[in-house]
């Protein structure tokens, strides 16, 4: 039932997407681009930096297995650790997914941080989603 509802959800969720043209995202990210660029100071630029390298994949990889290290070998909560790693992978997979069905290119306009890949969604706010909602399931 609940891959239905998924399945579902996916499909209501890639209607959405499609309504919105990429000239309304571009003049989106346009005017959001214009506006941050107005507070621009190396000291931001560098904090902004931080921040990125801070929330990228390899770093919350690092700190999810340090934490489900400590739920695991520590508290011995074996059904908590497996609830993490299965919803890190189960985000993982379906943001490969919804990237290879919209394969949205990135804005071009100047930025701090080279990155790669397509812009449908950020992987830093993908896995920090699944690692907040592991507490919820846990623990209601």
């Amino acid at each position: 039932m609940g891959i239905v509802a998924a399945i579902l959800f996916l499909g209501l969720f890639a209607k959405l997407v499609e309504e919105f043209s990429s000239q309304e995202v571009t003049t989106f990210h346009r005017v959001v681009t214009d506006f941050i660029q107005n507070f621009f100071s190396e000291i931001v630029a560098k904090v902004a930096i931080f921040i990125t390298h801070i929330g990228s994949g390899v770093t919350l990889i690092c700190v999810i297995l340090l934490v489900g290290s400590y739920l695991l070998f520590r508290l011995h909560h074996v059904w908590e650790t497996v609830i993490l790693a299965t919803s890190l992978l189960e985000g993982s997979l379906l943001n490969g997914i919804l990237k290879l069905i919209f394969r949205r290119t990135r804005a071009d306009i100047k930025h701090l941080v080279k990155v790669g890949g397509t812009a449908f969604q950020a992987d830093m706010a993908w896995y920090q989603l699944h690692f907040m909602e592991c507490p919820v399931i846990c623990y209601g």
